[in-house]
C-alpha cells in the first residue's frame, strides 16, 4: 500500500495555511466576543433592577447554527476515526478519538469566555489551546486526502506517534483549564441579588432580632429561656456585593498611585478598612471591580 511519505510537504503546507487561517478567525472572534461582553456588562450595570429577558435570542439563527455545527462535527468525526485506526488505535475505542480534539477545542473556547476578566497571562491559555486543537483537527482531516482512492489510509510511524499522543495531552490540558476556570472564572449567570434588596433584608432581620425589654422579672426569665433567632450567614457573593463600594474606592486609590490593581492589593485595602475578606471574597471582589472599571471605560469611549 502506498504511504503519504513522498507527499509529506503537501500536507505540511496545507496545515500551515489552515493554522494561520484558524488563528486569524479566532482572533477576530475573540475581539467580537470581548466587545459583546463589555456591552452586556454596561447594559447590566445600567439596568440592574430590570427583570432579565430573552429578547436578544434568535431561535432561527440558533437552529441553523446547531445544524451547521452538527454536520461539521459529523464529517470531522468520520475522518478522525479513520486516522485513529490508521495509527493503530483499537477499532472500537477509536470512535471516541474525535472527542479528544473537537470537544476540547469547544471546551477551551468556553473557558476563554469564562476567563474574560482574568489577567492576560491567564486569558491567553484557553485561546492558545483553542487555536492549537482546531489546527490539529484541520491537519487530521487534511491527511485523509492522501489516502489511496478506495483504499485504507496509511500513516508513517511519526504521524502515528503524534496521533496516539493526543489523548493524554488533551486530558492534561482539560484538567489545567478546569483549574483556571475554578480559580479565575467569573460566574456563569448573573444571579447575584441587588445591593438595595440585600440591605433591606439585613434591616428586616435586625428588626426581627432586636431585643425586647422585659416588663417584669417573670418576663425577663421567660426572655432568657427563649432561644435567640440565628442570623443567616452571608454567602460569598453577598459579602462581595456588600464590600464592593469599599473595593471600588480602594481600586481608585491604587490606580492613582500607579500600582497594579490585583486581588491581593484590593483585598489588603479592604481589610485595612476593618472588613473581613477571605480568599473567595477577594476573588469575587476583583472580578466585580474589573467588570465595573471595564464598563466605565466603555461608557467613556462610547
Amino acid at each position: 500500500m502506498p504511504t503519504i511519505l513522498p507527499d509529506l510537504a503537501g500536507p505540511l503546507g496545507l496545515a500551515i495555511l489552515a493554522t494561520a487561517a484558524a488563528g486569524a478567525l479566532l482572533a477576530r472572534l475573540r475581539l467580537l466576543v470581548a466587545g459583546l461582553a463589555a456591552r452586556a456588562r454596561t447594559r447590566a450595570a445600567q439596568h440592574a433592577d430590570e427583570p432579565t429577558t430573552n429578547a436578544g435570542r434568535d431561535p432561527i439563527f440558533e437552529a441553523l447554527g446547531a445544524a451547521v455545527l452538527l454536520v461539521c462535527f459529523a464529517l470531522s468525526w468520520d475522518v478522525l476515526v479513520q486516522l485513529a485506526r490508521a495509527a493503530g488505535l483499537d477499532h472500537t475505542l477509536s470512535v471516541t478519538y474525535p472527542l479528544a480534539i473537537d470537544l476540547l477545542a469547544a471546551a477551551a473556547y468556553r473557558a476563554a469566555l469564562r476567563l474574560h476578566d482574568a489577567p492576560w497571562h491567564v486569558r491567553r491559555v484557553p485561546m492558545i489551546v483553542t487555536i492549537v486543537f482546531v489546527a490539529l483537527s484541520v491537519v487530521g482531516n487534511a491527511l485523509h486526502a492522501w489516502a489511496p482512492p478506495g483504499g485504507q489510509l496509511e500513516v508513517p510511524r511519526g504521524v502515528a506517534a503524534a496521533v496516539t499522543a493526543v489523548p493524554p495531552l488533551s486530558g492534561a490540558v482539560i484538567v489545567h483549564l478546569y483549574a483556571l476556570v475554578r480559580r479565575w472564572g467569573r460566574p456563569a449567570s448573573n444571579t447575584t441579588p441587588a445591593p438595595a434588596a440585600h440591605d433591606q433584608n439585613e434591616e428586616r432581620i435586625e428588626e426581627e432580632a432586636a431585643p425586647v425589654e422585659p416588663q417584669s422579672a417573670a418576663g425577663a426569665e421567660q426572655l432568657a429561656e427563649t432561644p435567640a433567632i440565628p442570623r443567616p450567614r452571608e454567602t460569598t457573593e453577598q459579602t462581595a456585593e456588600r464590600l464592593l463600594p469599599h473595593a471600588l474606592a480602594a481600586a481608585e486609590h491604587i490606580a492613582a498611585t500607579g500600582a497594579r490593581i490585583n486581588r491581593t492589593a484590593v483585598a489588603s485595602a479592604v481589610r485595612a478598612q476593618g472588613h473581613t475578606v477571605n480568599s473567595d471574597v477577594a476573588q469575587a471582589l476583583i472580578v466585580r471591580v474589573r467588570a465595573h472599571r471595564d464598563a466605565n471605560r466603555q461608557l467613556v469611549n462610547a
